[in-house]
């Protein structure tokens, strides 16, 4: 009957959560790659079920976190690519004899090379006695493997003069060298 009340309210629009965990990333086998939602004031909770401002991770796959500030919520996601190591094994160390090569070769389709040579050739041919290394990359990862090679010097035998034997006589000729097996002939009058 005539009365009137009266009442007001603050309504308090809160900003929208922009969440930005950066962009997708790509990692060598081995690696980790970091996620990061840090927003002040927010609770997190991510994918994987953490709830901490921050993932470390080095399993392929996407990525969510959903963060919520003073009631609302945002969110964002990226991929995690994980490219393997190529695999480089040059093999064990060799001994060449004298005159000699190896090839060594550890070829990869796609692979980017840099040998101890500074050559970038998927292959390497070896005659000299070295320690040799190949660097391997593919997909940006990289790897590498040394192996070491062992020219032996060249055998120079030296039986001595010529020799003449006379009918029912013979001679002992010596191949002996420091280092090798010994045989001895003995030549007799055939």
């Amino acid at each position: 009957g005539g009365c009137t009340a009266s009442d007001n309210a603050n309504l308090v629009v809160n900003s929208a959560v922009s969440v930005n965990i950066g962009s997708d990333q790509t990692v060598c086998a081995g690696q980790t790659a970091i996620f990061d939602a840090t927003t002040t004031g927010a609770t997190y909770l991510w994918s994987t079920g953490s709830t901490t401002p921050t993932i470390t991770t080095g399993t392929a796959g996407n990525y969510t976190v959903t963060v919520t500030v003073s009631g609302c919520q945002g969110s964002d996601d990226a991929n995690l690519t994980v490219n393997p190591v190529p695999t480089v094994n040059l093999g064990a160390d060799q001994v060449l004899c004298d005159g000699e090569s190896v090839l060594l070769d550890n070829t990869i389709a796609g692979a980017s090379y840099l040998w101890s040579d500074g050559s970038t050739n998927a292959t390497l041919l070896v005659s000299t006695t070295g320690q040799y290394w190949v660097e391997v990359t593919l997909n940006g990862c990289a790897t590498s493997d040394t192996i070491n090679i062992d020219v032996l010097a060249p055998i120079v035998v030296d039986l001595g003069a010529d020799i003449f034997i006379c009918p029912g006589n013979s001679a002992t000729l010596d191949a002996a060298l420091t280092g090798t097996r010994r045989r001895v002939y003995h030549a007799a009058d055939a």
